[in-house]
């Protein structure tokens, strides 16, 4: 490995998956690459390897995120590099952003490739243009006081997209809002929520999956035989993966739905982009596999079914909520077992706060699960008041 390479990807483990993408993206270009992942086989020394990749690359990119900034192993790394180019004149270490992290000491003062909250095309883009040693284009825009503010959906460069990014911990549970996304949400409410935006969610259960599957697909991919004990430790985990990904997904499109859906921003006299954020939260914390089966099957709880008539072609036409009985009685006067019926706005609204997720949840399956794309067309399905409530 003495060749002259390109680029050496310095990264913390837990950002394997980031590392292996960077340097496809760089290699499908006509870069060189050495990373960990590929290049360092058993039986090679690390600390030699290690020396060699240091030595025989051009530069350097640091896959910045709280991982690597805190790992004592990765500084060393990204230090040795600093000493040949202090001024940066040479951009022998570049960082690349993938986690929302503020470099301190000596590594604030590099400019970073920034791909944190990027969907795919965009990142691919940024590295692409961030590595190149080519100048940026000196192109003037379109002159500003051209544009017109116009509404969802609307044909624009995909970098002006608002991009709202959530992370979900292993509990399935999302964490405090980031100041970037915060900041995003609160101008495009103060925008009136007619903005272009994408919804991005990271679940830490599917990168933790993914490091455990690694050896094991690594075994695969160079066509090696598995032992018992990895067989079904691949079939669990793909099992697990999938659920996983597919609850990720009809979360992303509930999300999506929600922040669509005039017709309830309006009903619940939403007055900030905090009490938004309460809805994403309550469908961000959903527990799709577990939720609304437990609560189906306890007596404590009253399975509603909302449906529309006549049922429209492209999609289905009802979806059940359980909805504690104790609320029911409270809104109905204890007459629920008998006389449930009518549009949904009569539950109220802060019965309907109940009902909403489990809406944009049957919204967001014939999407993800039935392939029913038709539904993003109908008015009547994405109008939750055009549906009459029944018992289950």
């Amino acid at each position: 490995m003495n060749t002259e390479c390109d680029f050496f990807i310095s990264y913390n483990k837990e950002d394997k998956q980031w590392a292996k993408w960077i340097a496809g993206i760089l290699e499908e270009n006509g870069y060189s690459t050495i990373i960990q992942a590929w290049d360092f086989k058993p039986g090679n020394n690390f600390i030699l390897e290690m020396q060699n990749a240091l030595l025989c690359c051009k530069k350097t990119l640091l896959v910045l995120s709280e991982d690597y900034l805190s790992s004592e192993y990765c500084k060393p790394e990204w230090a040795a590099i600093f000493n040949t180019d202090p001024t940066g004149a040479n951009r022998n270490l570049i960082p690349v952003r993938i986690a929302e992290v503020v470099p301190n000491g000596l590594l604030s003062a590099k400019i970073y490739i920034d791909l944190y909250g990027a969907t795919e095309e965009i990142a691919t883009k940024k590295l692409l243009l961030g590595v190149s040693d080519k100048e940026n284009p000196r192109k003037k825009p379109e002159f500003p006081g051209n544009r017109q503010k116009v509404t969802f959906p609307r044909n624009i460069d995909n970098s002006e997209i608002y991009c709202f990014n959530f992370d979900l911990n292993e509990d399935n549970k999302v964490k405090p809002l980031s100041v970037k996304t915060k900041n995003l949400l609160r101008k495009w409410y103060i925008n009136e929520c007619t903005e272009a935006f994408q919804i991005a969610i990271n679940d830490k259960r599917i990168h933790k999956i993914k490091d455990n599957l690694s050896n094991i697909l690594e075994k695969i991919q160079n066509e090696d035989n598995l032992t018992i004990a990895e067989e079904k430790q691949y079939n669990l985990y793909m099992h697990v993966l999938k659920k996983c990904e597919h609850e990720t997904a009809l979360k992303v499109q509930a999300c999506i739905f929600f922040l669509k859906d005039t017709h309830l921003h309006a009903y619940f006299s939403l007055s900030s982009y905090l009490e938004i954020y309460e809805i994403i939260q309550e469908i961000l914390n959903f527990d799709y596999y577990n939720d609304k089966r437990k609560k189906m099957s306890d007596l404590n709880y009253t399975g509603l079914d909302f449906t529309i008539y006549a049922p429209p072609e492209e999609c289905n036409n009802y979806f059940s909520v359980p909805i504690e009985n104790s609320k029911l009685d409270e809104i109905f006067g204890g007459t629920t077992m008998h006389h449930i019926f009518g549009d949904a706005a009569d539950l109220g609204s802060k019965l309907l706060r109940d009902v909403v997720v489990y809406y944009y949840f049957f919204l967001a399956e014939e999407i993800i699960t039935f392939k029913n794309l038709n539904i993003v067309d109908s008015s009547k399905m994405l109008n939750l008041f055009n549906y009459q409530i029944g018992l289950h």
